[in-house]
């Protein structure tokens, strides 16, 4: 599939030494920033951060280049990004500092000698509080705080999730006004028809197919086998666009949270519980407001013609994925219980399914012969009980049912891109870059030590083939490091963006693409249904509304791809303390693992049971001396034959963990 080269977006001469330019610096964990300014991005030394914090609107100024490419220093902070945040409360005598919990703030805050906020709200030493600001550090003094709210106490079981939420600035809860608002929402079918656009599809078979303790539906589908061989799929998704209008205050808060973050013990929705699990949520047996896209594909399952518009559908059913593939698999004990709880004949729910899975193969083989890159994955989620204790954890892998409901999101989404991106019309594009042929050449080496990377192998990734990345992957099908060469390879890759340039999507295989099915969820989705919506209306160039919201394409896309790291980061957080925590229980307990990294101070070993990662030092494996191997990721002792490298089965003791970090720690079995 070709690729055109991503033009830059910004013209005029490059900045001198002594020019000044303005960003948005973000601080890495480990101490150190960059920036992106209309001139370029540039990266930022610890040593020249000086009282910028993460998320501050600072002035730079260009520095030497070095080996991590172009250098800055910061010379002011303009804007603030936080005026609180969440730390940890240390007390030595006459002197108490509140320590952020997130690393990227990088100042301590001490309290004024003659604040008392910690005595009433009976903080004591490492209690976890939330800070409000009342002086930033500068070259001349430190930072000074005030504690506002008492957030939990060591000890508590739920107290490091509650940090996670904190550490990441995570909203919990919705302003009163956005609750008032959600609440006088109505669903007016009546009303909706008068829209001449809108489509009363009711009629239809639509199910929603989902994770069994999903709360909200968001997306359904429906199909229609016509006699030459093609087919109508038709997507219905959400019509948030319907009630979240642009600048209202649900929008604002919306737009601020730009996603969902789905943790191991809650959800902090985008949209308030009236609209994500009620209003919007396309439950079956009841009405709802839909934006559908209904698509004819040919008999090889290529998209020949599509139409959007505004319907009205009635979920027929909703399906687990795990009862999904039940029934296609003619599951005896499935299918009784499909006809005892519905009225539905069994007859027509088993030609739908069986139809979506014929075309999502067809739809799968035709995105591979475009270069489209399938990743083992499985996701792994620690199960809690009531009170928030893991009792096990719940791996869950592709199967036909989560397979052919994401084709048919695949084929909306790509549909509606090409839609917007041939007439022109701005919108939020999911854009996936080719990887950094530094990347893909340093699989080279690491492959080479599970026999697969050859000669013609390591040319075809010096020039980014998408199909020497798919040879990679099959190469290892069924092996025991499948799922480990199949994560080294997508950490190859460069990751995910939200753009207002249609740019395409390496992983994908496709040209053109955008997140359209999930408007619950995401906030570029909803942009793309406004923008939708307005086309088909003949309003987009005439909407005040849209010209708004299209003046801040821009800030809106690297808005969402920012939170969407926050939330994902938030998220596995979470699982890894769960996690450790129900590793806690097995210390001195033997399992069998792989060795999934390696570095100068150990390995790190993913178990088979329960899918934990954690440390093996160096430490551990004995008083040998090892080397380490950078470019093969190996260790080799000096003294013996002993040698370490990654995919390699290794048993394991739990040493010891760290519940509230979210580590786990080995040794030898």
């Amino acid at each position: 599939m070709a690729k055109g080269r991503r033009k830059s977006r910004y013209k005029g001469r490059r900045p001198s030494h002594n020019d000044l330019m303005v960003g948005q610096i973000r601080i890495n964990r480990k101490g150190f920033g960059f920036i992106e300014t209309p001139h370029g991005s540039y990266h930022i030394a610890k040593k020249h951060i000086g009282p910028a914090m993460n998320g501050d609107k600072v002035a730079v100024r260009k520095e030497r280049s070095g080996s991590k490419g172009p250098q800055a220093s910061v010379v002011r902070v303009l804007e603030r990004a936080h005026v609180a945040f969440v730390g940890r409360f240390e007390s030595n005598g006459v002197i108490k500092v509140v320590v952020p919990l997130d690393d990227r703030l990088a100042h301590d805050f001490f309290l004024d000698p003659q604040d008392k906020s910690f005595k009433k709200l009976k903080v004591h030493d490492e209690d976890i509080v939330y800070a409000q600001i009342t002086l930033f550090p500068n070259r001349k003094s430190a930072g000074m705080c005030t504690i506002t709210r008492k957030i939990g106490e060591q000890g508590d079981n739920n107290l490091a999730i509650e940090q996670v939420i904190a550490s990441h600035d995570l909203q919990t809860h919705f302003s009163d006004a956005v609750k008032a608002e959600a609440k006088a929402l109505k669903l007016d079918i009546d009303e909706a028809l008068k829209d001449p656009l809108r489509k009363d599809i009711r009629d239809r078979l639509i199910i929603t197919i989902d994770p069994y303790d999903a709360r909200d539906f968001d997306d359904a589908v429906s199909l229609k086998q016509l006699d030459d061989g093609s087919s109508i799929l038709g997507v219905h998704i959400a019509d948030v666009s319907h009630y979240v209008q642009w600048n209202s205050s649900i929008d604002i808060a919306a737009r601020q949270r730009s996603t969902s973050t789905y943790l191991v013990d809650r959800v902090l929705p985008m949209l308030p519980e009236e609209l994500s699990n009620e209003l919007c949520s396309l439950k079956p047996h009841e009405d709802r407001l839909a934006l559908s896209v209904d698509m004819k594909l040919n008999k090889d399952a290529e998209v020949v013609d599509a139409k959007f518009y505004p319907s009205i559908i009635h979920s027929k059913h909703r399906l687990s994925y795990d009862a999904a593939d039940a029934l296609l698999q003619r599951d005896e004990d499935q299918l009784k219980a499909f006809s005892s709880h519905t009225d539905l004949a069994l007859e027509d729910m088993l030609k739908l399914l069986d139809g979506l899975n014929a075309l999502a193969k067809k739809r799968h083989a035709r995105r591979q012969k475009l270069g489209g890159i399938d990743f083992e994955s499985e996701e792994a989620k620690v199960v809690l009980d009531k009170d928030g204790f893991p009792t096990g954890v719940s791996v869950r892998k592709s199967t036909d049912a989560t397979s052919l409901i994401e084709e048919a999101m695949l084929a909306a989404n790509e549909s509606v891109a090409r839609f917007l991106s041939s007439n022109g019309v701005a919108s939020a594009f999911r854009v996936h870059e080719p990887p950094m042929q530094d990347a893909l050449e340093g699989l080279v080496p690491i492959l080479q030590e599970f026999n697969i990377g050859d000669r013609e192998l390591a040319l075809q990734l010096s020039v980014g083939s998408p199909f020497a990345l798919q040879d990679i992957i099959a190469r290892v099908k069924g092996r025991p490091e499948e799922y480990l060469v199949s994560q080294l390879v997508l950490r190859s890759m460069r990751r995910a963006e939200y753009l207002p340039d249609d740019l395409g999507h390496f992983g994908l295989g496709m040209d053109s693409y955008c997140h359209f099915t999930s408007p619950i969820r995401r906030y570029p989705d909803l942009i793309c249904h406004r923008a939708l919506k307005a086309k088909l209306a003949g309003i987009e160039k005439k909407d005040p509304n849209i010209q708004d919201q299209n003046r801040l394409l821009p800030e809106l896309c690297k808005h969402a791809s920012v939170m969407e790291r926050e939330a994902d980061d938030a998220a596995r957080q979470t699982q890894k303390i769960k996690l450790a925590q129900y590793m806690e229980q097995f210390i001195g307990q033997a399992y069998s693992g792989v060795v999934t990294g390696i570095d100068t101070f150990g390995l790190f070993v993913r178990l088979d049971e329960t899918t934990a990662e954690g440390l093996l030092p160096i430490k551990k494996l004995g008083d040998e001396w090892f080397d380490f191997d950078h470019e093969k990721k190996t260790l080799q002792s000096e003294s013996s034959n002993k040698r370490y490298r990654l995919g390699q089965r290794i048993a394991v003791v739990v040493d010891n963990v760290d519940v509230s970090a979210g580590y786990v720690n080995f040794a030898l079995a």
